[in-house]
């Protein structure tokens, strides 16, 4: 008499995969692959950690200039953008993927920085629009999608 996770471990061994239960498991074009950050996280998961994300950087971009960290290290706050764009993609890439087609997660994401740039400029002090901070957004939503896509590979063979 077999449980389901054992059900699940032997399909998982078919197809060449090191599960050990359906909670570390996940479906991915198809095909049977562990998950690939190692944080077991299923789907929705990633969804939640995708909109807590978004309010963090929600919170973040919108707080006075005098409150955020001025860290002194030249281009930090272009590496703080592309971190947390880089983020943010890699998230909602994995947790959306199986809903909504990859360009419009990334479209979705690029259009929501420049929103953000634009909402700077009127709703924080001593904030403004700058399009090199829009830049270093769309560079690291594409280094998420790009991790996102080493990541998955890696593990698909």
């Amino acid at each position: 008499h077999q449980n389901r996770n054992d059900r699940f471990f032997a399909a998982g061994n078919a197809a060449g995969c090191c599960c050990l239960s359906g909670a570390d498991c996940l479906k991915f074009s198809g095909t049977h692959t562990k998950n690939i950050t190692g944080l077991h996280l299923s789907s929705k998961g990633y969804k939640w950690l995708t909109w807590i994300w978004i309010v963090l950087i929600t919170v973040l971009s919108l707080l006075p200039g005098s409150m955020t960290p001025g860290m002194g290290v030249p281009f930090a706050d272009k590496l703080g953008h592309f971190g947390f764009y880089s983020i943010l993609s890699f998230l909602a890439l994995h947790g959306y993927r199986d809903r909504i087609p990859v360009v419009f997660i990334l479209t979705g994401i690029i259009a929501y920085s420049i929103c953000i740039e634009g909402l700077q400029r009127w709703l924080s002090v001593g904030r403004h629009f700058e399009f090199l901070d829009i830049l270093a957004n769309i560079i690291g939503s594409f280094a998420g999608y790009f991790v996102f896509l080493i990541l998955n590979h890696k593990k698909r063979r």
